[in-house]
């Protein structure tokens, strides 16, 4: 079951609210520690306030950041997607490993909270000399 794909910051900052009110350890999922740290911030700085205001504040942190070209999860530029976990038995889980594996092109990721399988695709490099005469 796929439970996720493109996200707007508003979307972002919803799922990321989840994760770390239920304790999750986000730095450690995000490879750039340099947005994800202001994004945490703004979470650790308000979370005494209502829901909503929380995610409105880290949902104006990750516009900021999209305004600056840099994107927190390839879920804001339209390149990952996410599929339930939590309902698949160990070898359904294992048989899905290896067929994402089998795809050079893709990323997994297995996450815990909730548990589902984060899946992105690699950059691939344009050649401006294909398709020309």
């Amino acid at each position: 079951v796929i439970t996720d794909g493109t996200r707007t910051a508003h979307m972002q900052a919803s799922a990321l609210y989840y994760k770390l009110n239920k304790g999750d350890d986000v730095v450690r999922l995000y490879r750039n520690k340099k947005l994800i740290k202001e994004i945490k911030e703004s979470y650790d700085n308000n979370k005494d306030k209502p829901q909503s205001e929380v995610v409105e504040i880290m949902r104006a942190v990750i516009q900021a950041q999209i305004d600056g070209g840099e994107f927190i999860s390839k879920h804001l530029r339209s390149g990952a997607f996410d599929i339930r976990s939590r309902d698949m038995s160990g070898p359904e889980k294992q048989a899905f490993r290896e067929a994402v594996a089998m795809n050079s092109n893709l990323v997994l990721i297995e996450e815990g909270t909730p548990p589902h399988f984060h899946i992105h695709f690699k950059t691939i490099p344009v050649n401006e000399d294909i398709g020309r005469p």
